[in-house]
């Protein structure tokens, strides 16, 4: 009986009464601190969303290669590669510098990707070295030469804050591979490369993907530096796709290169 008095009143109370209990009753579980299992579970499914935001967006960071080209007659696999400094007179560089520190910059661009090529090169394919005079080397050789086409600084401070390709580099070449022995005076092979900075995300994304000090140290890495050595990286893999497939034997394994659609 005390039961069924006890529903009688609550079933009396008004409907704005139930509604206010209902809604102390939500008010206090939204004030329950979070446990700490669901705090760590909770950061980690951010953490594997950025990490799949990065990764979906990597391939925007890469280096790749366009439109190849190869020449009528069949090379003499070298024994040794020459590397010539690209020409970057005729390149459209957009970088923060002008008169003779552009200059400057274009020489240390050109040099910096000769340095690299000739590294890449030497671990990767056959040893190889800079050509520093005007006149090509004769013999059992191939002689890599080629031009700036484009290289876009983008803005250090949009990488470092933002990142995910705000602010994002650019450079372009054309690359042009020669037989030396004499058969042919029109290259071997002959191919564009395409790249830009990467897709780390910048400190505005702040967790363990984009803390501010880190991002803002090295968004200068992510810079024109880095394209040069991942465009060095993606022509030696070319070059090297090219030797195996004229009978030569890789130094070591080398990755395939990435060939993008024609434009």
């Amino acid at each position: 009986m005390a039961k069924q008095n006890h529903r009688e009143k609550s079933s009396n109370r008004p409907a704005d009464e139930h509604h206010l209990i209902k809604l102390e009753k939500q008010a206090g579980c939204r004030d329950r601190p979070q446990p700490a299992w669901a705090k760590r579970k909770s950061q980690r499914r951010r953490e594997f969303l950025a990490l799949g935001l990065i990764l979906g967006l990597a391939g925007c960071a890469s280096v790749g290669v366009r439109n190849p080209t190869q020449g009528a007659a069949n090379p003499r696999s070298p024994s040794q590669i020459f590397v010539a400094e690209f020409d970057a007179g005729k390149g459209l560089f957009q970088v923060n510098r002008s008169g003779d520190e552009l200059v400057a910059f274009e020489q240390k661009t050109a040099g910096a990707l000769a340095d690299h090529l000739v590294a890449d090169l030497s671990k990767s394919v056959v040893p190889a070295s800079r050509q520093n005079d005007s006149s090509r080397p004769r013999g059992d050789a191939w002689l890599i030469t080629g031009e700036f086409v484009r290289v876009n600084q983008g803005s250090r401070a949009l990488r470092g804050l933002i990142g995910l390709g705000a602010g994002g580099t650019k450079m372009e070449t054309i690359v042009r591979v020669y037989d030396l022995s004499g058969r042919s005076k029109e290259p071997v092979l002959q191919f564009e490369t395409t790249g830009g900075s990467n897709a780390e995300p910048g400190a505005i994304f702040g967790g363990a993907f984009g803390a501010l000090p880190h991002a803002i140290r090295n968004a200068g890495l992510r810079g024109v530096s880095d394209d040069t050595a991942r465009t060095a990286r993606e022509i030696t893999a070319m070059v090297g796709d090219y030797y195996t497939k004229h009978g030569g034997q890789l130094l070591r394994s080398e990755k395939k290169p990435k060939i993008l659609a024609a434009r």
